[in-house]
């Protein structure tokens, strides 16, 4: 029974288990998440539960736990607020429901519900709910973030940010995806003030399940010019990888490490981009070709373009099927070209490049690239339509 209710409050490929049970497993390439203790039917005492994660999946993120956490009054409770419409619809369908399976069933009506609901543009007003308005929200924030649309992202996610109170689980998860995508915006400063916020959250938990977090808050402070604290940061995620194996995340976090050496002077960069390029050839294809992209840019910076154009080659192939990677590729062999005297040949691959982020309001690729077409337009004496370029820049 413990075990059925235990199993019950999870997501969708979220494992849980109670501390109790911990002992029992070989949880040795796993990471660690306590949650708070949970009411379940059933069961007299509140019930410890600790969410198991698998290393290499390591950056998914899961909705609270379907049931009420212990520190939250039950509705026995006689000193409890009234029960929202929401408790009081799941505890008739809880009692009267005849097998799981039925249960399983009434899960996925509910989920679909939520989806459906994620459809409404103004749902978040009247929804009373707050776990079900926060889990929408964040929903909706993940899907807006996927299509690029990082200011509607960003609106989900401060809304999210409002509802958190001392939810210090979610909050991680809100704040972390609230400062990247202020940073695809281009918002440095507001970025900077939600890394702030969310370092204290960091402390005390298992660096095993931030090491992450750490990696993506390390490029954060590098675009906003805090390179020493950055470093800190990056060499954090990438030690503590290392120790637990995690293959894929040392790769980005050596790519990411190599780039902020470079912007620091630093000789050991491309010694990290080497062995980045190397470790995933053959283990993962995202990490691969972005260790090539990474070092081709490097050598660009160091006036090596052949070297530079046999690796942006190399990663345009190996991003086939990726329009995004595909596109950096292509600005970055548009700068060879122009540097080689090829502006036309830089022009046609800038202006390939710029497609996917159109119809994206980030804000480093777009207008980096159309400042970009304006050289290669000043460059043909084109001089109208460089201002163009420019100014949309």
């Amino acid at each position: 029974n413990l075990a059925a209710r235990v199993s019950s409050a999870g997501h969708g490929g979220q494992i849980l288990v109670t501390a109790s049970a911990l002992g029992e497993l070989d949880l040795a390439d796993a990471l660690l998440t306590p949650l708070d203790a949970l009411r379940l039917k059933g069961i007299s005492e509140p019930v410890p539960v600790v969410q198991v994660m698998p290393s290499n999946l390591s950056g998914r993120r899961f909705p609270p736990p379907r049931a009420l956490p212990a520190s939250r009054p039950s509705s026995q409770d006689p000193a409890a607020a009234a029960p929202s419409d929401l408790e009081t619809s799941g505890r008739f369908f809880a009692e009267n429901l005849l097998s799981r399976a039925e249960a399983r069933k009434l899960r996925g009506a509910l989920d679909d519900a939520v989806a459906a609901l994620d459809l409404v543009d103004a749902h978040a007003t009247w929804l009373e709910d707050r776990d079900l308005r926060l889990r929408s929200l964040f929903r909706r924030a993940g899907v807006a973030r996927a299509a690029q649309r990082y200011a509607e992202a960003e609106a989900h996610l401060l809304a999210c940010r409002d509802l958190l109170g001392d939810d210090r689980i979610n909050a991680l998860a809100v704040l972390t995806d609230l400062c990247i995508t202020q940073y695809r915006l281009g918002k440095l400063a507001q970025a900077v003030a939600t890394l702030e916020r969310l370092l204290p959250l960091l402390e005390g938990m298992d660096p095993n399940t931030t090491s992450v977090t750490y990696g993506q808050l390390g490029m954060v402070l590098r675009a906003a010019g805090q390179l020493e604290r950055a470093r800190e940061f990056l060499e954090r995620a990438l030690h503590v990888d290392q120790a637990r194996g995690a293959t894929d995340w040392v790769d980005t976090h050596s790519v990411n490490l190599a780039i902020l050496l470079t912007d620091l002077g630093d000789p050991s960069a491309q010694a990290h981009l080497d062995r980045a390029v190397e470790r995933s050839r053959d283990v993962f294809r995202a990490n691969h070709t972005g260790a090539l992209l990474n070092r081709g840019h490097f050598f660009i910076d160091q006036g090596r373009l052949a070297e530079a154009l046999a690796d942006l080659r190399a990663a345009l192939a190996s991003a086939e099927g990726k329009p995004i990677s595909a596109a950096v590729c292509e600005a970055n062999l548009g700068v060879i070209a122009f540097l080689q005297g090829h502006t036309h040949e830089a022009h046609r691959l800038w202006l390939r490049a710029l497609r996917p982020f159109e119809s994206a309001d980030e804000g480093y690729m777009r207008p980096a690239l159309l400042a970009s077409l304006g050289l290669a337009h000043a460059r043909e004496n084109r001089l109208d339509d460089a201002r163009r370029d420019f100014e949309r820049a």
